[in-house]
């Protein structure tokens, strides 16, 4: 975030270069003639009330940054705006000042907020006036005693309470149901202050790149962590249209790979328990990538149908990797941001992130005249607002193009990665492939975090899958309620916002040319 500027007003096309937007806009609008270059440009939040997402942009250069900055008041009167995007150590110091500048400029003070520090009439804001404020008890007993020269209290020592980590090895026996969440304590359940509902009211989803499915289902490992789900999500499952799945208690969907090839790749599998199946509805779309299905929003306590995406995205650099993967499933998720603000993504990414944010800060007391808060969701809020932490931790350190595509994809649509962050996995983010790196993640909308009860990444097992762990997703349910609702759910308000449009037939040039109204 270091050189990155953030540009609003600026009105949206359809498959518009953003870079080259951008250009223009700086030529015309600041009268910069000189050719900037930046690492990435993208938009990101949601429309505003003229259709348009702010776009983010980080530059190549400091001294084109600055050169931008120091050209901004053409803008004035115009409906642009532009702000430097900051980490948020220096979002948080920055929202702290922001009052005490406010205050200063009323009072008829020359004042000027630089990053995190504070200038008044031309000297420098100290920060202990602030630091005063919020002192600690640790800190005020430590100047206590440095002023009396006493030796400090020796604390009461406490029983240190046992984790999950203690008593359970790291490799686990998978004939012994320890993936059932009846025999979690409550050390394992997550920390987040959330409604308490019984433990027989949570709707439990495993998603796993089973790398083939059709011998595991003979393995009694494989139905045992099944049947501890009530939604199963598998990628990877190389199955064609003759291809049938038959567990006992089960149905299941299948979006097959197209192509029949002597190497078999590719495919996804959404299972669910058969009295479930009121409560769900398979979401046919063209995108080879992810299979979408909705959950009736009453289980989950919400006025609408919770989205989810099962992803597979094959590994790049291999004959069956798409760099467009990422934009075709944006675009169908576009689609239903429209009906449901309650969607999830799920899958193996084949995206390694690191420890890198998945979000822009946007400071709310920022905003002046362009009112960016009116149709940007700040994710911070929602993060603190459940004491989730607001960084991720990941075991990979590592990353890669796919990862930076799909940090991209979750600041551009919101979305919030949930390794590493939430239940179990909070704090770790666990590898979830081959021991050595994460490319299986669910991703969540704000606005959906408050239904997730757990989140984990299970013990990998040559019987469930080749090189991949399982993800145990667990969320707060109410499923007797969301059956009993079933019949007044219109599930086809989501299902007919997808228009599928014909191939172009060249044979019609003479008859797309006269329709043109050259008048409009």
């Amino acid at each position: 975030m270091k050189n990155n500027l953030i540009f609003s007003g600026l009105q949206y096309q359809k498959d518009e270069h953003v870079e080259e937007k951008l250009r223009n806009f700086l030529q015309n609008e600041l009268k910069i003639n000189h050719r900037i270059e930046f690492g990435n440009a993208h938009r990101f939040g949601k429309q505003g009330f003229n259709g348009t997402r702010p776009i983010v942009a980080r530059f190549l250069f400091r001294k084109d940054l600055e050169m931008v900055l120091s050209s901004a008041y053409h803008l004035r009167g115009k409906p642009f705006g532009i702000k430097e995007q900051f980490p948020f150590e220096i979002e948080q110091a920055r929202k702290k000042l922001y009052p005490i500048l406010k205050k200063a400029k009323q009072d008829g003070k020359m004042a000027s907020l630089v990053r995190d520090k504070l200038f008044i009439n031309g000297k420098l804001y100290m920060e202990e006036k602030i630091k005063t404020h919020s002192q600690t008890p640790a800190k005020m007993t430590q100047q206590k005693i440095e002023a009396t020269n006493q030796s400090p209290p020796i604390p009461p020592r406490s029983k240190r309470a046992r984790t999950e980590s203690d008593n359970s090895p790291i490799r686990r026996n998978l004939r012994n149901n320890i993936y059932n969440a009846s025999t979690s304590t409550s050390s394992d359940t997550c920390s987040s202050p959330r409604k308490n509902i019984s433990a027989g009211s949570d709707l439990n989803i495993l998603c796993l790149n089973c790398c083939g499915i059709k011998s595991r289902v003979n393995y009694p490992e494989f139905k045992d962590i099944i049947d501890n789900h009530e939604i199963v999500c598998l990628v990877e499952t190389k199955t064609d249209d003759i291809d049938v799945i038959n567990l006992p208690g089960y149905e299941f969907k299948m979006k097959n790979r197209k192509k029949v090839t002597k190497t078999r790749s590719g495919g996804i599998t959404v299972g669910y328990k058969e009295h479930l199946k009121t409560m769900i509805e398979i979401i046919d779309t063209e995108c080879k990538y992810v299979m979408w299905f909705q959950v009736n929003g009453k289980a989950f306590n919400l006025d609408k149908p919770v989205v989810f995406g099962v992803v597979y995205i094959p590994p790049e650099y291999t004959r069956y990797s798409s760099d467009e993967a990422v934009n075709e499933i944006e675009q169908e998720f576009l689609r239903f941001s429209n009906i449901s603000n309650y969607i999830c993504l799920l899958g193996d990414f084949n995206a390694r992130t690191g420890c890198d944010d998945d979000f822009v800060i946007i400071n709310e007391d920022e905003h002046g005249d362009n009112n960016l808060s009116d149709f940007i969701e700040n994710p911070i809020n929602a993060l603190e607002a459940l004491s989730i932490p607001t960084k991720r931790e990941s075991m990979d350190k590592g990353k890669n193009r796919y990862g930076n595509m799909l940090l991209n994809f979750c600041k551009g649509n919101v979305f919030l990665i949930l390794n590493g962050r939430l239940g179990r996995d909070q704090n770790i983010g666990r590898f979830t492939c081959r021991n050595a790196s994460v490319v299986d993640y669910c991703i969540s909308t704000p606005e959906l975090l408050k239904t997730f009860k757990d989140f984990e990444v299970l013990d990998s097992s040559k019987l469930l899958s080749d090189v991949h762990n399982p993800l145990s997703i667990t969320f707060f349910c109410d499923k007797n309620l969301a059956i009993a609702h079933a019949e007044n759910v219109d599930y086809f308000s989501i299902k007919n916002t997808f228009t599928k449009i014909n191939r172009w037939n060249s044979e019609k040039i003479s008859d797309f040319q006269n329709n043109i109204d050259v008048e409009k």
